[in-house]
């Protein structure tokens, strides 16, 4: 069923890819296996930089989501089965991803074959007592799914506003991808511990730019791709993670020398 998805696709129809230039064909995927060779940041790097989304998902989580129809329901949208889809493409439309007879994934002149935001988005939000994910309806991811990978403004001049924000919030840093600084804009709505650091991908902290009480308002904090140890960081995809006592945001940020 995969590869019936994969040659659906732009990677294989002008891109000339195949399984094998993704994965070993030699080593599993599932329960935590090894056989990946090449994930989707490797060569979408500014997608995978600027992304409108909170937390650290990973390209996959939307882009293959577990569509398979062998797949068990979970939650009330029923929107996630246990095998990813290779179709990766989203269409950002309230239309089902589907035939109308639901024995076919759509692939037409009005909409070739790709992923709906019933499995992408609401995969995830999808209303399990069992998790806390934010629960979405298709017409709330709808109307956030077009700008997921757009620049949006922010406000980069103040260093400390005075403007209470309403909400908290850590807002993708600018320039991304950099060389070798970038900015990192964040929203307090209240005077709070904030613990700001980066890490790489595998979850070591690489550097801490903010540590202390701060008081509420918008903060700007720059990075110069230095570490805590004084080195300068090679060229990669680095989190940075913005802690509070009850929150925690990240943001994915690109090193490209």
């Amino acid at each position: 069923e995969q590869w019936d998805e994969f040659v659906a696709t732009k990677h294989f129809e002008s891109g000339g890819q195949t399984c094998l230039t993704c994965h070993d064909p030699h080593k599993r995927v599932i329960w935590d296996g090894d056989g990946i060779t090449k994930a989707c940041e490797s060569c979408h790097t500014a997608q995978a930089a600027l992304i409108n989304h909170e937390g650290t998902q990973t390209c996959i989580e939307c882009h293959m989501p577990y569509a398979a129809k062998s797949g068990a329901q979970q939650g009330e949208s029923g929107y996630q089965g246990d095998i990813r889809s290779h179709l990766m493409k989203i269409t950002v439309k309230d239309e089902s991803m589907f035939t109308e007879d639901g024995s076919n994934v759509r692939d037409d002149a009005d909409r070739p074959a790709s992923l709906g935001l019933e499995y992408s988005c609401l995969g995830c939000h999808n209303a399990d007592p069992n998790d806390s994910t934010p629960d979405k309806t298709l017409a709330d991811v709808l109307a956030n799914a077009e700008d997921m990978h757009h620049e949006k403004e922010t406000n980069l001049a103040v260093e400390g506003s005075n403007a209470v924000p309403g909400s908290f919030r850590l807002y993708q840093n600018y320039p991304n991808p950099f060389n070798p600084n970038t900015n990192i804009t964040f929203d307090l709505n209240q005077a709070q511990e904030v613990y700001l650091a980066v890490y790489d991908l595998l979850g070591q902290e690489v550097a801490v730019l903010t540590n202390g009480l701060l008081p509420a308002g918008s903060h700007v904090v720059n990075w110069d791709g230095i570490s805590k140890n004084g080195e300068q960081m090679n060229s990669g995809v680095y989190l940075a993670k913005l802690i509070t006592e009850n929150q925690t945001q990240s943001v994915k940020m690109i090193l490209m020398k």
